[in-house]
């Protein structure tokens, strides 16, 4: 089985039990929407690995943030704060050095920490692990860092975008790799 249906696999099995448990609900009621965008964003319920994360963003409809400039990074320091790290849906999983964003939105715009993202296996003497997925906040204010899937549990910014609600769009379907708007101007 290949790496990317054994991650599809395990994503729609996580979101279903999470969906199951009723999951994002409670996120969901500190709920806030961009001005700018229509978007709507919230952080998940509790601290989370990345593919956790992802897989409750999915089950509530949308993904792991997309920030596509520097007016969305500032909104979301500004409503989320500057000091906690949270996972966003940048992630080269599938192949190492290519970033995507989990929605499936082209990489236009990249905020990353001095000398970062460097794919660092080691960590205190320890083997971590290839670092595939996103932090914001790391070091400096809103700055970005790849991390190991399991080096920390971290609240992730889940975005649903507004032509997106009621529509599962991810890098993981097997049908089309493109946003919701892509898609719906085809």
């Amino acid at each position: 089985m290949k790496s990317n249906q054994r991650w599809q696999n395990l994503s729609v099995a996580v979101a279903t039990v999470l969906m199951s448990w009723g999951v994002g609900a409670a996120a969901q009621a500190f709920t806030f929407t961009n001005p700018t965008t229509g978007n709507e964003y919230f952080l998940t319920d509790a601290p989370l690995t990345w593919i956790e994360a992802q897989a409750q963003a999915v089950a509530a409809g949308g993904n792991l943030v997309t920030i596509n400039n520097t007016e969305e990074q500032k909104w979301l320091l500004d409503v989320f704060g500057n000091t906690e790290l949270f996972w966003i849906g940048l992630t080269d999983q599938q192949t190492e050095g290519v970033w995507r964003w989990a929605s499936g939105e082209e990489v236009t715009y990249t905020n990353w920490t001095p000398y970062e993202p460097n794919n660092a296996q080691f960590f205190g003497g320890q083997y971590i692990g290839g670092e595939n997925y996103v932090v914001m906040n790391w070091q400096n204010n809103g700055q970005w860092n790849d991390l190991a899937n399991s080096f920390i549990k971290s609240r992730g910014i889940v975005e649903i975008v507004k032509d997106c609600i009621g529509k599962m769009t991810h890098i993981f379907d097997n049908e089309s790799e493109l946003a919701c708007q892509s898609r719906d101007s085809k």
